[in-house]
């Protein structure tokens, strides 16, 4: 209790205790432990001493000792000598009760392990049976266990065919879905060409089946799929007809099933045939209609009726023409989307590779669709054409006809109904041509007026000129018509011959007829005109060069006419027209007569002194103002054809002057003065000019 109450003091080791120390402090122990004083001498309290220094001595022992220390004050109530005397007693009666407390809990634990024990006994003895008896049902059982193994294996090998029969049924079996929706009565949906591809699928399938081992099962499944898709084939084939009986409005939605319809149809020519021609006998009926409908009623956009302008050939017929040819390119766009249009093929691409066969099809349908509109046109056409409209808008629609034929060539064969028709309205519109174009140009030799004072073209070429202009403008503007599309008709080139000749002929002569009365020199001027203006006109177009050439050569011989009138005025103006007389008829004598040996200063007219005379006046003509031309020129309406007539008729003046200057200056002459003409031809030619 010191030492408890001493804690907080600073511990002393107790070997630095002094050994008076140690022995009162043994002897007080060995009081409270009810020794005797005089038991504590000698070796027991040496031993003590010893003992209690080592129990001291040891570094661990200190809180263990507190410990037990802290236990044995519980145990003693009071620190009295009674208490003291009485410690052990009451220690071992206290162990004694604890030990009394164990034995009693221990033995109820035993008797509780008892009863385990009894229980354990009896359930080792419980599975020892149970052993017993499975190794018993076990010797009896083993057969059955046999017995369901082999049925275990039989199982998986069941199990196995049934997987091989399962997937043999997916793939070369239909479901019953898909042979109701095949072979059964309920409307065709996009299910319908689902499960018939799928039947081409289990035929291709098959195919593969027939080159193994197992033939017998490829022929009964071939057998089976070709049975169901012949009923398909009949089933399609009759919706085909009735939806394509359906096709009768001017405007048709593209179905998507009817696409399908016709591309699985293609697979058996003759339903494929026979549909397109119920589809073509629908849009023929919707196409007639709807032209009779844009002819009296106009269309539901707003547009009114054609016929509202019949009294204008042209735009009647243009605005024909063209429903036709805007209805020819629906029609095509419109089989294209049912006929040939795929997921994986744009328009240009499937219209690009059309086989023969496919595009054989679409120029059959679209010849039957139109066939009946051929008859609408071809009525109204002719009633135009039979109007006797004006010469040019008869060439116009004849030109409007060749336009819309080789436009249709994209759609059309030759040989379809539509093209042929038109080929044969462009025709009777430019036989209409012709005959309106001959009784035009006999118009002009029936009035044939006298020509202006001016030599001026007359008015009726003039008229006859502006519509043989148009006429030329329009065939300028004209399409080509290919070569191929010229069998049993004039070509191009033929009939625009024709059409010059009809116009050029008729006016040249009545030109001729006009001029007819007129002097020489007027006649040539007249004629001059009148071929310049048909010449400027058609030198603005192409393939008129061999009429030009006609022209320019029937023009050059009138010009030489007003060369030689020209020559004879400057002949007779300057003064030498006596000397090349003489001249003249000098060189004619001396060819007939060459023995004759007359001098030329000897001949009549030819003296020296006429000589004289002549070039006086001819120098005196040269330095005049006046050195014009004649009238008849300056009424000419080329400044280029005067031109030229002035400068041949003065080398022709010039050549006369050189073989008279030649012939006087001449040695044998007989010309007493030399040179007797000191002008050359040059210096003559450039004062004249």
């Amino acid at each position: 209790k010191k030492q408890k109450k001493n804690q907080t003091k600073p511990p002393h080791h107790p070997h630095r205790k002094s050994k008076n120390y140690l022995r009162s402090t043994c002897t007080r122990i060995g009081v409270c432990c009810g020794l005797q004083p005089v038991d504590m001498a000698g070796a027991k309290i040496d031993k003590l001493i010893k003992q209690h220094t080592a129990l001291l001595g040891e570094p661990h022992s200190r809180d263990s000792l507190l410990r037990a220390l802290d236990g044995l004050d519980s145990v003693v109530p009071e620190n009295s000598r009674t208490a003291r005397q009485h410690l052990r007693g009451d220690i071992e009666a206290r162990v004694l009760s604890v030990t009394s407390t164990f034995l009693n809990a221990f033995g109820k634990l035993n008797e509780k392990l008892e009863v385990v024990e009894g229980e354990v006994e009896a359930m080792s003895a419980s599975c020892l049976e149970m052993t017993t008896r499975l190794h018993t049902a076990r010797a009896e059982t083993q057969q059955l266990i046999d017995q369901t193994a082999a049925l275990q294996k039989d199982k998986e090998k069941l199990q196995t065919w049934s997987n091989v029969v399962t997937s043999f049924r997916d793939e070369y079996q239909l479901t019953s879905t898909e042979r109701a929706t095949l072979t059964g009565t309920q409307p065709i949906d996009a299910s319908f060409f689902t499960a018939f591809d799928r039947v081409k699928i289990i035929l291709e399938s098959s195919s593969r089946l027939l080159r193994s081992s197992h033939q017998r099962a490829g022929l009964d499944v071939k057998e089976e799929m070709t049975t169901i898709r012949e009923k398909a084939y009949e089933r399609l084939h009759a919706w085909t007809q009735h939806a394509c009986r359906c096709l009768t409005a001017e405007t048709v939605d593209h179905s998507v099933l009817l696409n399908h319809a016709f591309r699985a149809l293609k697979e058996r020519p003759v339903l494929y045939q026979y549909s397109l021609a119920e589809y073509a006998s629908a849009r023929q009926a919707a196409v007639t209609r709807a032209f009779l409908d844009a002819l009296t009623r106009g269309s539901v956009y707003g547009a009114k009726p054609i016929e509202l302008h019949s009294h204008d050939p042209l735009r009647y017929v243009t605005d024909m023409l063209a429903w036709l040819h805007q209805q020819l390119a629906s029609e095509y766009e419109l089989m294209y989307q049912i006929f040939f249009k795929t997921a994986s093929n744009t328009r240009q691409h499937a219209l690009a590779t059309l086989n023969e066969d496919d595009r054989s099809s679409v120029h059959q349908v679209l010849d039957t669709v139109f066939e009946k509109t051929c008859r609408l046109l071809k009525v109204r056409v002719e009633q135009v054409v039979s109007g006797e409209p004006p010469l040019v808008v008869l060439y116009k629609i004849n030109n409007t006809f060749a336009l819309y034929r080789s436009m249709s060539a994209d759609f059309l064969t030759r040989s379809a109904e539509l093209s042929v028709t038109l080929k044969e309205l462009r025709q009777r519109a430019l036989t209409a041509f012709h005959t309106a174009l001959s009784i035009s140009s006999n118009e002009l030799l029936v009035n044939v007026e006298p020509p202006s004072v001016s030599l001026q073209p007359p008015r009726a070429l003039i008229d006859t000129l502006d519509t043989l202009k148009e006429v030329l403008e329009l065939k300028a503007l004209a399409p080509q018509s290919p070569e191929d599309d010229q069998e049993g008709e004039e070509d191009d080139a033929t009939t625009f011959n024709k059409i010059l000749g009809a116009v050029l002929e008729p006016s040249l002569q009545m030109c001729a007829l006009s001029a007819s009365e007129l002097p020489t020199a007027d006649m040539a001027a007249f004629m001059v005109n009148c071929l310049y203006a048909i010449q400027s006109l058609l030198d603005l177009y192409d393939d008129t060069d061999s009429r030009v050439e006609m022209l320019q050569g029937q023009m050059e011989a009138h010009v030489e006419t007003l060369i030689m009138q020209q020559a004879l005025k400057l002949t007779e103006r300057s003064g030498l027209e006596s000397l090349f007389r003489s001249l003249q008829e000098y060189e004619t004598m001396k060819a007939q007569q060459p023995e004759v040996a007359t001098t030329l200063s000897e001949f009549p007219g030819m003296s020296e002194a006429d000589v004289f005379r002549a070039l006086a006046a001819f120098d005196q003509y040269l330095g005049s103002a006046d050195l014009g031309l004649i009238s008849q020129c300056d009424l000419l309406m080329s400044s280029r054809v005067r031109d030229t007539i002035r400068t041949k008729s003065v080398e022709m003046f010039c050549n006369s002057f050189k073989d008279l200057q030649q012939q006087c200056n001449h040695a044998l002459s007989g010309y007493l003065t030399k040179p007797l003409v000191t002008r050359t031809p040059e210096q003559v030619k450039l004062l004249l000019q």
